[in-house]
């Protein structure tokens, strides 16, 4: 309960520009709202507070209103700055997406081993990353394929 009295002592506009990057999330590929959610330490009041909506609600939902109208005013801007950007700049809005997400990893393996981790975890880790670039192998593998049978065939992509 400590949490919320400090939580209850950040000010509107915080909560506001907090909610506008969590809303970025929902529109930037890669990133996820829920992951900033937890970088900015509300995800668990966001669960708590969902799992049980009768309890503080009056208190919850005079915290939540500015992160909710951030969230949607994030969502707005942000949705006509990335697709200006990603049909005028997209190799390199593609590799700012794949920074935000490699910068992202290291918040979230924080807040993901707050209870501490056993050895179960770093297999699951590895074996994650394993298959993650066996399928994108598998993909990459597909594709060319595809490209090569096309151009045997005589075909254009466009016919």
């Amino acid at each position: 309960m400590v949490e919320h009295q400090e939580e209850k002592q950040q000010p509107f506009l915080y909560r506001f520009l907090v909610g506008i990057l969590i809303g970025s999330g929902f529109i930037v590929p890669g990133v996820s709202g829920g992951a900033l959610a937890a970088i900015f330490g509300i995800y668990e009041r966001i669960i708590g507070f969902l799992a049980n909506l009768t309890k503080n609600f009056k208190e919850n939902i005079l915290y939540f209103i500015p992160v909710g109208l951030g969230a949607l005013f994030g969502i707005v801007l942000f949705s006509f700055g990335v697709s200006y950007l990603l049909a005028n700049y997209a190799t390199i809005v593609s590799w700012f997406f794949v920074g935000c997400i490699l910068g992202s990893a290291p918040a979230l393996w924080r807040e993901a081993g707050k209870e501490g981790r056993s050895h179960k975890d770093l297999w699951v880790l590895a074996g994650s990353f394993i298959f993650g670039i066996v399928l994108y192998s598998l993909v990459a593998i597909s594709l060319m394929a595809k490209s090569r049978l096309t151009s045997f065939l005589g075909l254009s992509p466009g016919r």
